[in-house]
């Protein structure tokens, strides 16, 4: 992939704050760590205006905040780790969601992996959606975000289109029953199945 003329580590996307001076030929602000990007000091990922472009793997090994509005472009999965400091909020608004999107140029289902919550504290996604990710596999699926046996997040207002397979896997047992019906009646469009956990299609 070709780079852009802006390009920022994940110790310095903190410093990434509106407004910035951009060039003409800007289409991504790429985040290269060189290999592997390792969040391990509180950040904000800030809406400048510009997608986010991640050249690898994301491990959240602390607070990440997303401002309303971003746009972010993984080329492969973010992993928020069991460390007592990782948790990710992405609150954005009806006017304006946080975008997950393909990085490609011409993008297809599967381009990008999934978020996979493996966290102690409880993680927060409000108005996101998600587009052309979900080539995670866990079990006998793909997914676009993961809930592992211990992690705990709250979804509220996600869309979803253009995935391989499911939406949302919950492994071990399935969400609450008031959960499961709000996240079965989330957005979807181009997607298999919504949500599955445990050995049942949560949402048929």
């Amino acid at each position: 992939i070709e780079k852009t003329s802006l390009v920022v580590t994940p110790e310095t996307m903190n410093a990434v704050k509106p407004p910035i001076i951009l060039d003409a030929d800007d289409k991504y602000i790429d985040v290269d760590a060189g290999s592997g990007i390792d969040v391990s000091h509180e950040v904000t990922w800030h809406n400048v205006g510009l997608p986010y472009r991640f050249d690898s793997d994301v491990s959240i090994r602390s607070a990440v905040t997303v401002e309303p509005g971003t746009v972010l472009a993984p080329t492969g999965m973010i992993l928020v780790e069991t460390t007592p400091t990782a948790v990710l909020t992405a609150i954005g608004t009806a006017q304006a969601p946080i975008w997950w999107t393909s990085a490609e140029a011409t993008p297809a289902a599967g381009d990008w992996g999934c978020i996979d919550f493996s966290q102690e504290k409880v993680s927060r996604l409000e108005y996101n959606q998600f587009e052309y990710g979900g080539s995670c596999s866990y079990g006998d699926h793909q997914q676009v975000l993961l809930l592992e046996i211990a992690a705990s997040a709250t979804f509220k207002n996600l869309a979803f289109s253009h995935l391989p397979d499911l939406a949302i896997q919950k492994a071990f047992g399935c969400p609450s029953s008031g959960d499961l019906t709000e996240w079965c009646a989330f957005q979807y469009e181009a997607v298999k199945d919504p949500v599955f956990c445990g050995l049942a299609l949560a949402c048929k």
